[in-house]
């Protein structure tokens, strides 16, 4: 019985923080209670949203703590969890996309560079592919979509 309150004290006293991705930079916070980090899984990825820990993709909560608690054994207080803009349709299932620039398949991870135009979210095999959509954007998205 006491290991048992042992071990719902530390889930209690984990603190979960998210960095959400979006083309502005990112918006970093924090959630405390087991509830607000269960409802915010839950948000981000009704959202649209693939959620990583480290490079690991996860699509759960308890998916999420495993994979921290494996990678950062130490840890324990802190998971972090990146969101990152999931591809709608056909590609979502594997969380790629194709960079407009040079047409390399890129795996969606939290290092994937990426940049928005006209509400759309484009992403790239690397910073120089993505410095080259920027300002010249038309002549790379024509008629394709993200």
């Amino acid at each position: 019985m006491e290991r048992e309150e042992t071990n719902r004290a530390e889930e209690t006293n984990r603190v979960f923080v998210f960095r959400k991705l979006s083309s502005g930079g990112h918006d970093e916070y924090e959630k405390g209670s087991t509830e607000e980090i269960q409802a915010e899984f839950t948000a981000l990825l009704a959202g649209g949203y693939a959620l990583f820990v480290d490079e690991v993709q996860v699509r759960s909560l308890e998916e999420a703590v495993g994979y921290w608690d494996t990678l950062f054994p130490t840890i324990k207080e802190r998971t972090y969890v990146t969101a990152v803009p999931a591809i709608r349709g056909g590609a979502n299932d594997r969380n790629t996309a194709v960079d407009p620039v040079c047409g390399v398949e890129v795996a969606l991870t939290p290092s994937t560079d990426f940049s928005s135009y006209e509400g759309k979210t484009y992403y790239f095999c690397s910073s120089d592919c993505r410095m080259e959509f920027e300002g010249s954007e038309e002549e790379y998205v024509g008629d394709e979509t993200p």
